[in-house]
């Protein structure tokens, strides 16, 4: 919509270019409560992400240590161990959604 149009929409419905702007700023700052709220979540859930992640690795040492690579279940709990590494990974990066929202607003 033209800037005249808008201009012409807020004086045919009573509103002064005052009030338009502080309806705007009150807009933005809602705006930025909401991201703020957001982006504690999702910093939230990275942190989630990476203790997932540092368990995970832990494990994977312990079994190292014991040397159970050569036992089936050892296998099977370090391929385990291994994926959900891989899948913490993905994660963290598909969350980087958040950074690059904040940065475009």
């Amino acid at each position: 919509m033209p800037i005249a149009d808008k201009k012409e929409t807020a004086a045919s419905s009573g509103a002064t270019d005052s009030e338009t702007g502080q309806l705007i700023d009150l807009c933005a700052e809602q705006i930025k409560a909401a991201l703020d709220e957001a982006l504690r979540e999702i910093d939230a859930l990275s942190d989630s992400a990476l203790d997932t992640a540092r368990h995970a690795s832990a494990l994977l040492g312990a079994i190292n240590v014991q040397n159970l690579e050569v036992n089936p279940v050892g296998e099977s709990v370090s391929a385990d161990c291994q994926a959900l590494q891989q899948a913490v990974r993905k994660v963290c990066i598909r969350l980087q959604f958040a950074d690059r929202l904040n940065q475009r607003l």
